[in-house]
This record gives C-alpha cells, sequence and structure tokens, in this order.
C-alpha cells in the first residue's frame, strides 16, 4: 500500500498482521487479522486497507498453484 493512502491516528504504537488470499487475477479475499493489534478499530482499519488495495499485479504464473493454498500476510503498523 501507499503512504499516505490511509491515515490512523493513534498515540499509542500497534501493529496487526493481516492474511489474505489471491485469485489468479490478483484480486484479493478471505481478508482478516493473523494477529490482532488488541484495537478492534485499528485491526478493522487494516482490513479495510488490504481490501482498498485490490486488485494486486497478476500473480506471476510459477505461484499460481501456491496462491490457491496459501494465504499471505503483511503487518499493519502506526508510526512509532
Amino acid at each position: 500500500l501507499s503512504p499516505g493512502i490511509f491515515r490512523f491516528h493513534s498515540s499509542a504504537f500497534l501493529a496487526a498482521q493481516v492474511n489474505f488470499y489471491i485469485r489468479e487475477n490478483g484480486e484479493v479475499y478471505d481478508v482478516g487479522i493473523e494477529k490482532s493489534s488488541g484495537d478492534e478499530k485499528f485491526d478493522s482499519y487494516c482490513i479495510k486497507a488490504v481490501n482498498a488495495a485490490s486488485p494486486l499485479p497478476v500473480p506471476p504464473t510459477e505461484l499460481r498453484d501456491r496462491i490457491k493454498t496459501e494465504f499471505f500476510i503483511i503487518s499493519c503498523e502506526t508510526k512509532k
């Protein structure tokens, strides 16, 4: 995600891990929280940010079989 597209203001450092699958066309689906930040609003924000990034670039051919069964995890953090 490009910095500045979404902004979440918090005086505390928050970090969550978001998991998701990618279809062959780059569409993101089944987005969820792998590890919560402990702040429901921030976790929801992270899910919305990942959904907003869809579609992603089409995955390379050599990953097409893996994306059918494996999910991706990214970190979502506030600035320190």
